[in-house]
């Protein structure tokens, strides 16, 4: 938990996502509709983390809550995002991984773009923040576009 909330708090993670309060985390941590995925290095140092929401439905569509990399622009969320998305569609055998995330995030609009995720909508000013309202814009994947852009050579390691 420590490195959860030190990862939110930092400026420029906190503006790119909705933050969580210690017990808000406590319960998803608690609830088994939540799974947290974490990453290390080879020197076991935590590299980043990924929350994935809605493992009980029927539906096999998997939210990614929250994918944040402890080192920005160095290609460690691209790997945890492609680690990700074959543990939910290989190992939890979803039918759907999808993310909603700030409009004006950038960064996230392209690392998913780049993982084969397409562009589902868009909430206008749905979220209510210190700044104002927000819009979010949905993204998403299905397990059969998996195959044709979820994989790149190398991609065979086992899923966290």
């Amino acid at each position: 938990m420590p490195f959860v909330l030190r990862q939110e708090a930092r400026p420029e993670v906190a503006g790119l996502l909705q933050p969580w309060a210690h017990d808000r985390h406590g319960r998803a941590m608690d609830d088994p509709d939540y799974q947290y995925v974490f990453f290390q290095d080879q020197d076991d140092r935590l590299m980043g983390y990924v929350i994935l929401g809605g493992l009980i439905g029927s539906n096999g569509c998997i939210e990614l809550v929250r994918l944040v990399a402890a080192t920005p622009r160095r290609g460690i969320g691209r790997a945890m995002l492609r680690a990700i998305m074959a543990h939910v569609f290989d190992s939890l055998a979803a039918n759907r991984l999808w993310v909603s995330l700030f409009s004006d995030n950038t960064a996230a609009r392209h690392l998913f773009a780049g993982a084969g995720f397409v562009l589902e909508g868009k909430l206008r000013e749905a979220v209510r923040g210190a700044e104002g309202f927000r819009s979010l814009t949905l993204m998403g994947m299905l397990a059969r576009e998996y195959p044709s852009v979820g994989r790149t050579p190398g991609d065979e390691r086992a899923p966290p």
